[in-house]
C-alpha cells in the first residue's frame, strides 16, 4: 500500500474508532483531610432562569440587578460581590469554573443543598440546577453527597401545596435512591450512601425517621446539624457543626465535648448577612471575617481535630459565607487551603481557570471556538494545567 493509502486509513481508522472514556483524575493532597464545599444551586439570571428574570437570591425583597454602578457590579444582594461576576447556577460554564476552582484547591468534592422534589416556587429550577452539577462532577474526579432541606416540605404544607408531608419526604428518599446514590460520584461509608439534613427542622422525631427511611436499602448514613442527632435517633449516625453566633467557643465545644459518635467539622470565612438591606428576614448578628483570618482560624482548628470538614460555603453570598472567589477577597481563601492541601498549586492554576471561564463567556455562541475550549477543560480535568494555558493562548 502506497504512503498516501496508508494515511488514509489510518484517518478513516481514526474516526471510526470512538475516542477512550475519559477518566478523572484526582489531586494528591499532602494533607490527610476530607474536604467537602457545602454548595448553594438558587442562583439565576436573566439568561439562566425560565421566565427571563433575575433570581430571588441575587433580588431578595428590593434590589435590582439590571442597575450597574461605575465598577461593573450589578445591585445584588449581598455585601460581597463575586470575581467573576453574577452567574446561574446551571450554567454548564459556570459549573466547570467552580468544580475546577474547587479541584485545584484540594476540596474532595461537594455537600449539595438539595431542594426536594415538589413542584413548588423555585425547587423545580433549583433542582435541574443540582443535577447539571452533578452532571460534571465525576468527570472532574470530585464527590457529592446530599444536603436534604426538609424545612422545604414544611413550607409546603403550611402554604397549602401537600397535606401529606412523611409522603413527600418518602418519594424525596426514593428520587435520590433511584438517580444519587448508585453514582461513582456519590460518597458512601461502609457501603452506605452518605446524607445531611439541614436541621430537622420538620421531621423532629425518630418516628418521622423510621418512616421516612422505609423506603431506601440500605439506610443511609445520616448527619444532622449539632445538638440535634436525637431527633432522629436510631437512625443518626452523627452531626455536623455549622456557624453560630458563639464562633470559636460554640467549635472547640464540639470538638472536645459534643458526644456524638461521628462528627463532621466546619470551615468557614466569616457570617455577614445582607437580609436586613435586602428586606428579608432572617438573622442579623456576625461573626466579622477579619481579612481572611477567620478562615485561616476555622481551618486550624479543624484539620487539628481529624473529622472530615464542610465548607460552609462555597457560595452563600447573601450570608457573607463564601469561599468562591470575590472582589473583596480574591481567592484568598483558595489560596490557603492550596497551601494547606495541595501545595504544588498555587493562583497561576486559579487564573487559567479564570481565564478559560472567560472565553467560555466572550466566545458563548461560536461552537469552533468552544471546541478549542473543551480541549483546555479536558487538560485541567486531566491535572495538565500547563497543556491548558497554552491552549488557551491561542484563543485572543
Amino acid at each position: 500500500m502506497s504512503f498516501v493509502g496508508t494515511v488514509i486509513l489510518l484517518s478513516v481508522l481514526a474516526l471510526a474508532t470512538p475516542p477512550p472514556a475519559f477518566c478523572a483524575v484526582k489531586v494528591n493532597k499532602t494533607a490527610d483531610a476530607k474536604v467537602w464545599a457545602h454548595m448553594m444551586p438558587w442562583f439565576e439570571t436573566k439568561d439562566t432562569s425560565d421566565d427571563g428574570t433575575w433570581g430571588i437570591h441575587w433580588t431578595m425583597a428590593n434590589k435590582n440587578p439590571d442597575n450597574i454602578d461605575g465598577t461593573g457590579r450589578r445591585e445584588v444582594a449581598t455585601h460581597y460581590y463575586p470575581l467573576d461576576d453574577v452567574y446561574g447556577s446551571g450554567d454548564p460554564a459556570v459549573i466547570e469554573r467552580q468544580l475546577n476552582q474547587m479541584k485545584y484547591a484540594g476540596i474532595d468534592g461537594i455537600l449539595l443543598d438539595w431542594p426536594g422534589t415538589l413542584p413548588v416556587w423555585d425547587y423545580p429550577k433549583n433542582l435541574k440546577n443540582c443535577e447539571a452539577i452533578i452532571s460534571q462532577l465525576e468527570r472532574m474526579g470530585l464527590e457529592f453527597a446530599i444536603v436534604y432541606e426538609d424545612h422545604n416540605i414544611g413550607m409546603a404544607a403550611d402554604a397549602g401545596f401537600i397535606t401529606d408531608k412523611i409522603g413527600a419526604a418518602k418519594a424525596d428518599m426514593t428520587y435520590m435512591q433511584n438517580n444519587y446514590f448508585n453514582l461513582p460520584s456519590y460518597i458512601h461509608q461502609d457501603g452506605r450512601p452518605l446524607l445531611l439534613d439541614f436541621g430537622p427542622q420538620t421531621f423532629r422525631s425518630p418516628a418521622d425517621w423510621d418512616q421516612i427511611f422505609s423506603v431506601l436499602n440500605p439506610k443511609p448514613v445520616f448527619f444532622t446539624l449539632w445538638e440535634q442527632m436525637n431527633e432522629a435517633a436510631g437512625n443518626s449516625a452523627g452531626e455536623y457543626a455549622w456557624l453560630y453566633v458563639s464562633f470559636m467557643l460554640g467549635l472547640n465545644n464540639f470538638y472536645l465535648y459534643n458526644p456524638s459518635p461521628q462528627k463532621i467539622g466546619v470551615v468557614y470565612p466569616g457570617f455577614h448577612t445582607y437580609y436586613q438591606q435586602g428586606g428579608w428576614p432572617g438573622p442579623n448578628w456576625e461573626i466579622p471575617h477579619n481579612g481572611l483570618d477567620t478562615f485561616q482560624q476555622t481551618l486550624d482548628l479543624a484539620i487539628q481535630h481529624g473529622h472530615p470538614i464542610q465548607l460552609a460555603t462555597w457560595n452563600d453570598f447573601g450570608e457573607g459565607t463564601m469561599v468562591e472567589p470575590t472582589r473583596e477577597f480574591g481567592t484568598g481563601c483558595l489560596d490557603i487551603l492550596q497551601r494547606t492541601l495541595v501545595p504544588q498549586y498555587s493562583k497561576k492554576e486559579l487564573d487559567i481557570i479564570s481565564d478559560l471561564y472567560k472565553k467560555r463567556v466572550q466566545y458563548k455562541n461560536q461552537k469552533g471556538i468552544q471546541s478549542v475550549l473543551d480541549q483546555a477543560s479536558d487538560a485541567l480535568a486531566n491535572l495538565e494545567p500547563e497543556k491548558a494555558a497554552e491552549i488557551l493562548k491561542t484563543v485572543a
